[in-house]
């Protein structure tokens, strides 16, 4: 059974406090996500078994990027795959991230998935849970999810 995670980066494993405390740091080095956000996403893998598409802008440094970036975090589970980029007009534009993420699911097969992400651009019948970019994954999000997982 293919259960599959949409995530963002930005405001779902990385907070905005974590992100403020990074521009303390020299951020050419290493990147960390927030470590709370980071547990949060482990247990639901543990949870569901769940595999990652990468729906963030991080997406354009590519897949190989994307897999390399989540082992050296110690998130477990695998990703699998980003959602393809799209141009949309102004009219689709608030809807975009859906759009690419309907586009991805069009060309695979899934039993469940969930979209997470800190801004709602997606289409409404989509299985989504938006977090709040200043705390990111949260027990609350984490129950929203595994309801739409398991």
């Amino acid at each position: 059974m293919l259960k599959v995670l949409f995530l963002d980066i930005d405001g779902v494993l990385n907070s905005q406090d974590n992100q403020d405390s990074l521009l303390l740091l020299d951020r050419s080095k290493d990147f960390l996500f927030d470590r709370r956000c980071c547990n949060w996403l482990n247990y639901i893998h543990a949870k569901t078994n769940c595999c990652y598409v990468i729906s963030s802008n991080w997406r354009e440094d590519g897949l190989e990027s994307m897999q390399s970036l989540f082992k050296r975090e110690g998130i477990l589970g695998e990703v699998i795959d980003i959602t393809p980029f799209s141009k949309v007009s102004l009219k689709t534009l608030n809807q975009k991230r859906g759009l690419e993420i309907k586009s991805w699911l069009d060309n695979n097969v899934v039993d469940k998935y969930c979209i997470v992400d800190d801004n709602d651009n997606m289409l409404i019948d989509q299985n989504f849970v938006k977090t709040d970019y200043k705390f990111g994954l949260t027990k609350l999000t984490v129950k929203q999810i595994l309801k739409k997982l398991c």
